[in-house]
This record gives structure tokens, C-alpha cells and sequence, in this order.
């Protein structure tokens, strides 16, 4: 069921992405939505994704505000093994791109202890505003890192309002996002 639901979701993300000026401007009220939720809070220690193709790329536009208003920014790298460590960047210069050109952090911010955040950004082909659950893309990676987290480490799912679904399957290993982010909307999903 969930190879089905990735291939439907894929192939709505792709079709919504055909144009590149349709995701910038996406991904730019995107960041605007998210800045200005996290500008309002004690700033913190959080993870940037690197934005695959069809995600919002949030670390050239994220990254820089973020660090204007005290934010300590993270990227992931993979490790050999399958699992993921965020690495803290001190400038923006210090991204790379990686072999599926998305962001990671580069030499010597790959060489700084992992950071332990306070907020995780979590991209999704899909999500359900109702339940947080997320459809990842299907390796297990962000899945693995969100276990290895305590519990109080506030999980934020971002993506596009296409990958919206009223929907999706999930797991007992599947952690809920408590809030998300898109272009149009900020969902808390805080239940209690």
C-alpha cells in the first residue's frame, strides 16, 4: 500500500513541479510562513533538510534569516551505515552539494560533533494534516533519525499544499509531525 501511495505521490509532486517558478514561489512563502512562526520563539538549535528534487530548498533562504535571529543551523549528512547526523554550519559557505545535489554540510562542518536539536525539519512525499503521519520517500532515513530523538524535540513537517493528503497509512515505528508547514498554511497538531 505505501509503494503505491509513494508512486501516486510522486508523480503528483512531479506533475505540480513542472514549473521551476511554480516551486520558487512556493518555496519562498514557505520560508516566509516558517521564518515568521520561528522568529516569535526562543531561538534554538534546528535541522535544515537539503532539498531533493521537488522539495523546497530551504537552506539558501532559511539558513541566513534564521542565523540573523540567533538560530544555531544544521544540515544532515549520511553516514556509510544508513543513518543520518546533523552537522552544525557556521556560514553558508560551508553547504555543499552531494552526488543528488542536495545540501549537506561540507568538509569542515562534517568534522563538528552532531547537533542536538530543539526543532527537526522533516520533508515528506506526503502528509496528513490530520494525524502528522508522514510518507517518506522510503529508505528509512529520517525515520531512523526521528527514533534515535528524545521525545521533546519538536518535529516539523514541511513541504508543498499538493503533498497534503486527508489520509496515510502508518506504522508503529511512525513518528507523527506536530506541526506543518506549506506555501499557505501552519498546522499544529498538538492533540491534548
Amino acid at each position: 500500500m505505501k509503494a503505491t501511495l509513494r508512486q501516486e505521490a510522486r508523480h503528483r509532486l512531479r506533475a505540480w513541479a513542472a514549473s521551476p517558478t511554480t516551486v520558487q514561489q512556493a518555496t519562498e512563502a514557505l520560508c516566509q510562513n516558517l521564518l515568521a512562526h520561528l522568529q516569535n520563539l526562543p531561538p534554538g538549535r534546528i535541522t535544515l533538510f537539503g532539498g531533493l528534487k521537488n522539495e523546497p530548498d530551504l537552506w539558501q533562504l532559511l539558513a541566513p534569516a534564521l542565523h540573523t535571529c540567533g538560530w544555531q543551523t544544521a544540515l544532515f549528512l549520511t553516514q556509510p551505515d544508513g543513518t543520518m547526523t546533523a552537522h552544525p554550519l557556521e556560514h553558508a559557505n560551508e553547504a555543499i552539494r552531494s552526488a543528488f545535489q542536495n545540501w549537506e554540510p561540507g568538509p569542515t562542518a562534517s568534522q563538528r560533533p552532531p547537533l542536538q536539536p530543539t526543532h527537526i525539519l522533516v520533508p515528506a512525499l506526503a502528509f496528513c494534516p490530520e494525524t502528522g503521519h508522514r510518507l517518506g520517500r522510503g529508505g528509512g532515513y529520517f525515520d531512523r533519525y526521528l527514533a534515535r530523538q528524545p521525545a521533546h524535540i519538536r518535529r516539523i513537517g514541511v513541504g508543498f499544499d499538493c503533498q497534503l493528503l486527508p489520509s496515510l497509512p502508518s506504522e508503529s515505528h511512525d513518528l507523527p509531525v506536530q506541526e506543518i508547514f506549506t506555501e499557505s498554511s501552519h498546522l499544529t497538531l498538538d492533540r491534548g
